[in-house]
């Protein structure tokens, strides 16, 4: 019963992250802007350029 627990919680975990992860993915995407910082970058030109 122990193992079957912490198994649920391992999987929760894994689910709560990967959750995160795909959000901020998709906001950055929708945006056009890098979702862990703010200032304007290399990066961040070459994708303006690329969708416009």
């Amino acid at each position: 019963m122990q193992v079957l627990i912490n198994v649920l919680i391992i999987v929760g975990i894994a689910a709560l992250a990967i959750g995160i992860i795909v959000n901020n993915f998709r906001r950055s995407k929708k945006s056009g802007r890098c979702a862990a910082c703010s200032y304007d970058c290399e990066i961040k030109r070459l994708a303006r350029k690329k969708h416009a």
